[in-house]
């Protein structure tokens, strides 16, 4: 599909620090071993649109109510204007909030061409300029950032607000904890001063695993290759993030901020889905891949990134985030967001699912390879 030409041009940056020093006692965090296996991935990337309003003020206006907010949420969540790094002496990578480190979030202030009615009501994503309207995190080498923000307006009116949090740091529901956090100082709620803190000790998850089990971890966390064809005997993979925060011993509740997410996969041979029972199959898969899984969170979980690495990329779908987290509901003081979009999952076999702009269903966002989206449609709807 011929989408229209979206040019995105950065012309500030700048660094927003925190609202206060840290505590001495906050300048270093190891990683637990939920948080290995995202060293070198993708950043989590969410863009939300906004189309003019009455109630959508002046950029000017909107940039410095959301700088201004921004630096009083990092006061809280201190961690994402660190960085990780590398440390050669133990082999750890861990979060670094020193004062020479933290130096403030990046604040990428750009315009763009485009219709921004466009972006928000086309069925088939815009994925380039979905990717210009979020801001670009490296995390393939240490140190690296955290933590970027990117807030474009569009000349045909609206704007649209993108960021990049590293994955080794936060899971979605710490994501969202953050976002909602920041959107409350926005408006100057409750929130901004006095919301319950985020808790950022990893030493909380606690597992039968050594520190030199996750340095080792460490050691293998690289990126898989992709390779093309699959059987009709082949198994293929539906690979889900579960949320393990009340399946741990003792339960850890929903202000740990980091990762304690453990992906699962639910195998079922390529031929049993095309069958006319496919559905069934699936379902079976999915019910017997969470009672083999998730009903000890930790067990096993030192070999659990050897398991997956094992898995053949060409057969997997990914399903990301979850329909649980009230997307729509972020609010800075201007209204919802009219479209929202995890961009870093545009890649070949990732599904996003959020709670919808209506708050009664799902939004489903499916990235597929063109040679197979009318299949998919079709099957798709079928249901």
């Amino acid at each position: 599909m011929n989408h229209q030409e979206v040019k995105v041009r950065l012309f500030t940056t700048t660094h927003i620090p925190l609202s206060q020093p840290l505590p001495l006692d906050s300048t270093k965090l190891t990683l637990s071993l939920f948080d290995v296996p995202w060293i070198g991935s993708r950043p989590i990337q969410r863009l939300l649109l906004f189309q003019p309003t009455d109630h959508l003020p002046s950029f000017s206006s909107l940039i410095q109510s959301l700088k201004s907010s921004l630096s009083i949420t990092l006061q809280r969540f201190f961690i994402l204007a660190g960085k990780l790094v590398h440390e050669e002496q133990t082999g750890d990578v861990v979060i670094n909030c020193s004062s020479s480190v933290v130096l403030g979030v990046a604040f990428v202030e750009a315009e763009a061409d485009g219709d921004i009615i466009k972006l928000i009501e086309e069925k088939e994503h815009d994925v380039d300029a979905f990717c210009q309207l979020v801001p670009d995190l490296n995390t393939s080498k240490l140190p690296a950032p955290l933590f970027f923000v990117q807030v474009t307006e569009l000349k045909s009116g609206g704007m649209a607000i993108g960021f990049s949090i590293h994955h080794a740091v936060a899971d979605g529901r710490s994501v969202w904890n953050f976002i909602h956090a920041w959107t409350a100082a926005c408006k100057g709620g409750e929130l901004a001063d006095s919301g319950r803190q985020p808790n950022f000790d990893r030493r909380v998850i606690k597992g039968p695993w050594s520190d030199e089990v996750t340095r080792g971890l460490i050691r293998r966390v690289t990126p898989n290759l992709p390779v093309h064809g699959i059987r009709p005997q082949d198994e293929t993979y539906l690979c889900i993030l579960a949320d393990c925060r009340s399946r741990l011993d003792p339960p850890i509740d929903d202000r740990y901020f980091g990762n304690c997410v453990q992906d699962f996969a639910a195998k079922c041979t390529a031929i049993n889905l095309l069958h006319i029972d496919g559905l069934l199959h699936t379902t079976i898969a999915v019910q017997k891949a969470i009672k083999d899984s998730l009903e000890e969170a930790l067990k096993g979980s030192e070999d659990w990134l050897d398991r997956l690495f094992k898995l053949p990329p060409e057969r997997i779908t990914n399903i990301a985030t979850s329909p649980r987290f009230k997307v729509y509901d972020t609010d800075f003081g201007w209204g919802k967001p009219s479209r929202l979009e995890l961009v870093s999952m545009s890649r070949d076999g990732a599904v996003v699912l959020v709670g919808a702009k209506d708050g009664n269903g799902v939004q489903v966002s499916v990235c597929l390879d063109w040679s197979c989206f009318d299949a998919f449609e079709s099957c798709f709807f079928s249901f």
